[in-house]
C-alpha cells in the first residue's frame, strides 16, 4: 500500500525513535495511529504511538507523500483537519508555516475538483433525467413565484448593476451565445408568442404618456427621449 521512497523512510524513522523513548506525563503529546484508521488501522496498542505535536503533524504530512489515489486524498484531508481543529484536549497543536498551509489547501482544492468531475451525481443519466423532470414540474422560476423584492432589495440590486463591469471577453461571449440562440432551429421570437406583442405595445403607450421636463431647455419629453437627447446631453446645457 505504501510507496517505498524517502518519505516512508523518514516516517518510520520518527515512529521507531518514538517507540524507543518515553515522554513525561507533563509533556504535551498526541496519540497517533501508525497505520491510519481510514486505511484499515486498528486501535490496538501495537498500532498506537505517542508523538509530540510537531512529530504528529510531520508524520501526517509524510503520509501524503507515501500514498497515491484515494488513500493520498484521505491523508490530505487528515492534515487539513490537524491544521483547522483544536479542542480542550489538543490546545497545543502544532501550527505549520504559511507555505505548508498553502500547499495543503491547494491540494485539497484539487481533490475536490477531481472528485466533482468523477463522482458528480449529475453525470449519471438517471439522476440527471430525474432532476430535469422535477425542475419541469415545479418550473425553473418557482423559487420567486408569487413573490416580489422589497424596495430596499431593489435599491441594492440597482447599485450592484450600476457597479458591474462587463469585460470585452464577456461581451463577446454573450454576443456569441445570443447569435447561436437566434440562428438555432428551435428559436422563437418572443414577439410571436401569444399576448407578448400586445403587452409590449401597452407598456410603450403607458411610458410615452408620461412626460418629463428637461432641466435645461424646459421642454417635456418621454423618459427614453429625455435620457437620450436631453438632460446631460441637452444642447442648451
Amino acid at each position: 500500500m505504501y510507496l517505498v521512497n524517502k518519505y516512508s523512510k523518514w516516517y518510520y524513522q520518527i515512529i521507531n525513535a518514538a517507540q524507543q523513548r518515553k515522554l513525561f506525563k507533563e509533556e504535551y503529546k498526541e496519540r497517533h495511529h501508525i497505520i491510519p484508521k481510514s486505511l484499515g488501522g486498528s486501535n490496538s496498542k501495537e498500532n498506537l504511538i505517542d508523538l509530540t505535536a510537531r512529530e504528529h503533524f510531520v508524520c501526517h504530512l509524510l503520509l501524503t507523500r507515501m500514498l497515491t489515489g484515494k488513500e493520498k486524498a484521505k491523508m490530505i484531508h487528515a492534515v487539513n483537519q490537524l491544521m483547522s481543529q483544536k479542542n480542550q484536549h489538543q490546545f497545543d497543536r502544532y501550527v505549520p508555516n504559511s507555505r505548508i498551509y498553502e500547499m495543503i489547501k491547494t491540494k485539497l482544492q484539487e481533490i475536490k475538483s477531481i472528485s466533482m468531475k468523477l463522482d458528480n451525481p449529475m453525470s449519471n443519466p438517471q439522476v440527471k433525467d430525474k432532476h430535469q423532470l422535477a425542475m419541469n414540474k415545479r418550473g425553473k422560476s418557482s423559487g420567486m413565484s408569487g413573490k416580489t423584492h422589497s424596495e430596499e432589495t431593489k435599491a441594492k440590486m440597482k447599485i450592484k448593476r450600476a457597479e458591474q463591469v462587463i469585460t470585452d471577453a464577456a461581451k463577446e461571449k454573450i454576443s456569441k451565445t445570443i447569435k447561436e440562440l437566434i440562428n438555432g432551429s428551435e428559436y422563437v421570437n418572443p414577439m410571436d408568442r401569444p399576448g407578448v406583442k400586445e403587452k409590449h405595445l401597452e407598456r410603450c403607450l403607458q411610458r410615452s404618456g408620461i412626460k418629463l421636463e428637461c432641466p435645461h431647455c424646459k421642454q417635456l419629453f418621454s423618459k427614453n427621449t429625455l435620457a437620450r437627447w436631453h438632460g446631460d446631453n441637452c444642447k442648451q446645457k
